[in-house]
């Protein structure tokens, strides 16, 4: 019954971290990157920083004690789309 919970537990928090989880005939637990086809958030973006490899993009999500905090979302792959990458509040000086 542990080992169930543990494994209803760990898919929970997978999933909650952008992860799917998927059970092989092995029973051994393997977690993948979700990518979404459209950017995460219906306006657009309060920056965008490009590179070699992809964008990086961040959209502003809330305050925390007066210094606004973005979640940053990358397009590394085309055919996979937008993929989570970080959430920060920059220092304000």
């Amino acid at each position: 019954m542990k080992k169930i919970f543990g494994i209803i537990l760990a898919s929970a928090l997978l999933f909650a971290a952008g992860c799917e989880v998927h059970h092989s005939a092995g029973g051994i637990l393997a977690v993948e990157h979700v990518c979404y086809e459209e950017p995460p958030f219906y306006t657009y973006a309060d920056y965008c920083e490009y590179y070699s490899g992809g964008t990086c993009c961040g959209w502003y999500v809330y305050d925390m004690n007066g210094t606004p905090c973005y979640e940053e979302w990358c397009e590394w792959d085309p055919t996979c789309g937008w993929e989570y990458e970080a959430e920060f509040c920059p220092l304000m000086y």
